[in-house]
């Protein structure tokens, strides 16, 4: 549990933010909920929670680490305020809307600072397993890697049309599932060339891209293909690298990890958790950080969140250009 002393400003409380706002409390710390409308104040204080109008406002509490929670738009601002200001961030999937924007947080953050990117899938017990097996399966010669859903799915009580999913200048689902390419570089390296194909099928009426396919050499030369979409049902969401010795496929719905042989021999982990799992032990790496001033080997860093933009950046251009597009390095 965190230091009952440890008090986080969740900035945004939306349903990413109430759900931060959910999983600090449930870990010990003194949490302080920051909206970005202020009609919101009142539905959040009658459900308990403490409220300051601004980010400011939290600081004048004592508030020194923020969660980053506001729309993705807004990221760049506002990590860059709360930096500027000397504050730790655990700043929400993306890190920005592009590697431009990302780059003046990063110039905003102060060598001392924790300062790391919501990328929660980093905790969770079945990647944590698959990157632990990897090496049976020798060396990979491909990676495939798919996180389909339906959009409408996501938030069953809003109109996703209006939500910032919708919107092309910071939705469409190569930033809302960036955790997928997160992942996949973090297992495999970042590449250094793109191929991709970006489309909007006009199935959902949002003006941003429903579906995408990317493609690259990792670094040691296995061929890695990344499907995302907003269109599918069921959800699924999985990855598998295939190398000399066998196979390895990490099912993240199914909660399951399995590694087959080259010879057919099976072996599978159930690696089930609840809900709210991953999330709690980011936040606990989070607190530690900022209680013992050290940076974590698990959490995604600002450095990871700006690499994983610019695999995003390069697979824009690619679609548009009909061409393998460069990625440009931090």
């Amino acid at each position: 549990m965190a230091d009952a002393k440890t008090s986080v400003g969740v900035w945004g409380t939306g349903s990413v933010g109430l759900r931060h706002l959910e999983v600090f409390r449930s870990i010990g710390a003194e949490v302080h909920a920051i909206p970005t409308r202020p009609e919101r104040r009142a539905s959040l204080e009658s459900a308990g929670w403490r409220v300051a109008d601004s980010f400011e406002a939290a600081m004048a509490r004592g508030v020194r680490a923020f969660v980053v929670a506001t729309n993705t738009a807004r990221h760049a601002d506002d990590a860059a305020r709360a930096l500027e200001a000397g504050c730790d961030v655990l700043i929400e999937k993306p890190l920005a809307v592009d590697l431009a924007s990302a780059r003046r947080i990063l110039a905003a953050s102060a060598k001392d600072a924790i300062a790391a990117v919501g990328c929660n899938l980093r905790f969770t017990r079945g990647l944590t397993c698959f990157r632990e097996q990897l090496a049976r399966v020798g060396r990979v010669h491909a990676v495939d890697v798919e996180c389909r859903s339906y959009l409408p799915d996501w938030r069953p009580s809003t109109d996703h049309r209006a939500s910032y999913s919708a919107r092309g200048e910071e939705g469409g689902v190569i930033r809302d599932l960036i955790h997928d390419i997160d992942y996949t570089t973090w297992c495999f390296g970042q590449p250094t060339a793109v191929i991709a194909t970006l489309d909007n099928l006009r199935m959902l009426g949002i003006s941003s891209e429903e579906i995408a396919t990317l493609a690259w050499r990792s670094p040691a030369g296995a061929h890695v293909n990344i499907r995302l979409d907003y269109l599918t049902r069921p959800a699924r969401r999985r990855m598998t690298a295939f190398g000399a010795e066998g196979t390895l496929e990490w099912d993240a719905i199914a909660q399951t990890v399995v590694f087959t042989a080259s010879a057919g021999a099976r072996e599978s982990w159930d690696v089930t958790e609840p809900r709210n799992a991953a999330y709690e032990r980011q936040a606990l790496d989070f607190i530690s950080g900022v209680t013992g001033r050290t940076r974590s080997s698990q959490a995604a860093g600002l450095l990871d969140g700006a690499a994983a933009l610019a695999v995003c950046d390069a697979a824009r251009s690619s679609s548009a250009s009909g061409c393998t597009h460069s990625v440009d390095s931090l």
